[in-house]
């Protein structure tokens, strides 16, 4: 499955009334592994090795925040502040609303978008090369 489809899905619950509180947590989840699914795909491309499993979301963060490229790290905090959103999303069922208003999910979206058409403006190579893994 190709990412995109992640990223269409959240963009389709967005978009179709009725704004429910599930169409939101979900629309945020998927947007968040749109961009996480997209980076992963993109480093592993340059030959970089993740080992598929929880722990990938932390390594592929820290990967970019680690770098001292600008526009890396700009991506990275961008991923963490969209995973924090997406466990929210996922697990705080105790919140009404999980703290966010009715269009939190084209934020999400638009964020995602945003952190992949800089994450496409850096050359992997470069970045590859840059990157302190640990």
């Amino acid at each position: 499955m190709d990412e995109i489809n992640f990223l269409n899905l959240a963009k389709e619950l967005d978009e179709r009334p009725p704004v429910t509180e599930e169409k939101i947590r979900t629309a945020v989840s998927r947007a968040y592994y749109y961009l996480f699914l997209k980076i992963r795909a993109s480093l592993e491309s340059v030959g970089l090795k993740f080992k598929r499993a929880a722990e990938d979301h932390d390594e592929v963060k820290n990967m970019l925040l680690k770098t001292d490229i600008t526009e890396a790290r700009a991506v990275g905090l961008s991923l963490e502040e969209l995973r924090r959103k997406r466990n929210d999303a996922d697990y705080e069922m105790e919140i009404g609303g999980f703290g966010f208003g009715s269009n939190s999910a084209t934020l999400a979206i638009a964020q995602a978008e945003n952190a992949a058409e800089q994450f496409n403006r850096i050359n992997r190579n470069c970045l590859k090369e840059k990157i302190r893994v640990n």
